[in-house]
Formats: structure tokens, C-alpha cells, sequence
């Protein structure tokens, strides 16, 4: 089946409020979904005449720098004080939140509101990844989640965990939509390992009859 992937544009102009340029330390990451690239530069622009120093750098899987892709929790290489997503939603933020320990500041063009995510919704995050953490390492009979969808299949990184951690026992799962509830069936399983989107294993936590650890939480970089 052929995929066929269209970039839109959020159009209107961006203007980021006085009280948050004011509120942002010296030095920024600036980033934006692929809606608001076009408006990146004068982004930069505006945190500079504020006295920011504005830092883009490339993340994985992305086409440019300073795209963000929120299915990406994996830890960010770049020395800033802060980051700054601007766009809708907290989805994307959220993937910055999960995986760096910098504050994270949001602006949202829409409703011309911003925010800095609050240390609470931090703590209990990861609290809950380093209690499955703790459970995948005390656990002997591992079920392994994994979807054939075109993108996010990892099944060889799935068989590679055998090899790797060779005192337990892994079942792997194949299904298209991941329903964490379908996995209600396998009482036995101590612990699940999700290597579709990373995403899963923080925002359906709870979805989970077990508790759930993404791949590269246990040291398997996809």
C-alpha cells in the first residue's frame, strides 16, 4: 500500500507573549511540530531580541532541526537551559518531559496561552517508569508487545531481548492495534516490554494489567 505523507501549515502570524520571553532562561531550545517550521526562523528571531540565545539541533526520526516528534521519548544532546515548544496540545511537550530533566516551557498559537509543565506531573512519571523498571529486572516471565505497523514493527529488537537477558523467559505478542486490555489473558506475565510506539508505555500505563517498560528503558535503542 502506497503512503503518501502531506505537510500543512499553520497560518497566522506567531508571536510569543513578553511575559513568557521574560519568564525563559538565557538559554533556549527552541522547538515546533512540522505545522509551524515555516515560522521557526522568526521564532528564533524573537527569543534573540529578547536576549535569548536560541539552540536547534535534530532529533531522531525527524526530517529537520527543532522538529519534535512526540512518539520520541529518548533523551535530548543539547546544552540549553530550558526548552521551548511551541504549538498545540501537550503531546509532543510531554515526549520532552519523559526523557530530559530540563524545565519545559510551552507556548500554544491557537490559544495564545503558555505554560511551564508542572514538577508534580514530572515526579509521578517517573516514579511509574522506575517502578517497571524495577519490576522488568526482578521479573522471570517477560511478555514482549509488538505491532505490525508500518513504522513502529520491531520484532528482531523484540527477539534480540533473549540474547540479552538470558534468566528470563519472554512471550512476544503480535498484534496490529496494541489493546493493552487484551493482554488481561495472560495472568502468568510479570511484566510487559512495549516496542510499538514509546508512547504507550507512559500514556496507557495504567491500561496495562502489568506493568509495562518501553525498549529503550531496558538498554535497546530503536
Amino acid at each position: 500500500m502506497r503512503v503518501v505523507h502531506i505537510q500543512t501549515r499553520l497560518e497566522g502570524d506567531v508571536v510569543l507573549p513578553q511575559r513568557l520571553l521574560s519568564s525563559l532562561p538565557r538559554k533556549v531550545a527552541l522547538f515546533t511540530t512540522a505545522q509551524l517550521a515555516h515560522v521557526r526562523g522568526l521564532l528564533g528571531e524573537q527569543l534573540r531580541e529578547a536576549g535569548k540565545e536560541v539552540v536547534l539541533t535534530r532529533m531522531r526520526h525527524t526530517w529537520e532541526e527543532g522538529q519534535l516528534l512526540g512518539c520520541s521519548t529518548l533523551p535530548v544532546a543539547v546544552a540549553a537551559d530550558a526548552f521551548l515548544y511551541v504549538g498545540d496540545g501537550e503531546f509532543h511537550p510531554q515526549a520532552l518531559v519523559i526523557g530530559n530533566e530540563l524545565p519545559v516551557f510551552c507556548f500554544n498559537p491557537v490559544s495564545g496561552k503558555w505554560c511551564r509543565f508542572e514538577e508534580g506531573w514530572i515526579r509521578r512519571v517517573k516514579r511509574q517508569r522506575k517502578g517497571a523498571l524495577a519490576a522488568f529486572f526482578g521479573a522471570k516471565r517477560v511478555g514482549v508487545v509488538v505491532t505490525t505497523k508500518s513504522g513502529q514493527q520491531r520484532l528482531s529488537a523484540a527477539l534480540s531481548l533473549r540474547e540479552r537477558f538470558v534468566d528470563k523467559e519472554f512471550f512476544v505478542f503480535l498484534m496490529d492495534v496494541v489493546v493493552p486490555e487484551s493482554l488481561e489473558d495472560f495472568p502468568f506475565v510479570e511484566v510487559f516490554v512495549n516496542t510499538a510506539c514509546p508512547r504507550l508505555g507512559f500514556d496507557d500505563f495504567s491500561r496495562f494489567p502489568k506493568p509495562v517498560v518501553n525498549l529503550d528503558d531496558v538498554g535497546i535503542v530503536w
